[in-house]
């Protein structure tokens, strides 16, 4: 069976970097198995087969100077390379972050649109199909340029950041769509570094038991630590509220390793 996976967009620390749009490096890390045959009839081609999707800049060019297709679909076969390349969403803006839900049922991406382009940012929840994607609704991020998403293990909650500032938490309904943000959070702090005049979440992580979100923010110099209250639908401020980092150090990943304590 195929396995599904999205890879997502992450950025480096770039000084040149034009806010609120973000070059894009994609790495893509595979193993190839081969396998041989002792007789003399042809191998049957049995290496597994991947399905994974991209996002892309589709308002403003990328460093080749040319602008994305919006979300694409391809098909890898890992011992023949790429084999099918299917663009699932031209009309998207700006798909700077993909993630699947943990079935692969539905496919959630951010629109990193900024002052200039529109009033807010969305969210875009998709169905999954055998024949592609469909789209299921959008839902404002509260803030302008969302570069990341992320949704919980039940598909219940999905959890944005905003690069030009906020956080937000949607409910998810159980056909995939989103309902509006019920919470959003601001921070009004900066940082040394030119490229840190105000706050920039960069990422929105669950921990591994899904009951604290970690937000590393460029622009502070620091880890946001919310508390995740299904029940009041909201995201309550941690004890302590953050973690600070070294100065003009701009966080932006953070990623809890398996089977291990703490985060990095």
């Amino acid at each position: 069976m195929a396995t599904f996976i999205a890879y997502n967009l992450m950025i480096l620390f770039n000084t040149t970097r034009i806010m609120p749009f973000r070059h894009s490096v994609f790495v893509l890390c595979l193993l190839a198995g081969l396998t041989g045959c002792a007789t003399s009839k042809e191998p049957k081609n049995t290496a597994p087969a991947f399905n994974f999707y991209t996002g892309s800049y589709t308002l403003n060019p990328g460093q080749t100077g040319n602008k994305g297709q919006g979300i694409v679909h391809f098909r890898l076969d890992t011992l023949g390379g790429v084999n099918a390349q299917t663009v699932l969403d031209a009309s998207i803006r700006n798909p700077s972050f993909l993630t699947l839900s943990a079935d692969g049922r539905f496919l959630y991406a951010v629109e990193e649109t900024g002052p200039g382009t529109d009033t807010t940012g969305h969210l875009a929840a998709y169905e999954v199909g055998k024949t592609g994607l469909r789209l299921l609704n959008r839902q404002s991020t509260l803030g302008f340029a969302p570069c990341y998403v992320t949704t919980d293990r039940a598909n219940e909650w999905a959890f944005i950041a905003n690069y030009s500032g906020g956080i937000a938490m949607f409910p998810i309904e159980k056909n995939g769509g989103l309902l509006p943000a019920t919470d959003a959070h601001y921070a009004q702090v900066s940082g040394p570094h030119p490229r840190q005049e105000a706050s920039h979440p960069h990422a929105a992580v669950l921990s591994p038991d899904e009951s604290f979100l970690y937000v590393p923010d460029l622009g502070a110099d620091r880890i946001w630590i919310f508390r995740v209250d299904r029940t009041g639908k909201k995201l309550v401020p941690g004890s302590p509220a953050f973690c600070p980092l070294a100065p003009a150090s701009g966080p932006e990943a953070l990623v809890f390793p398996p089977h291990a304590a703490g985060c990095l």
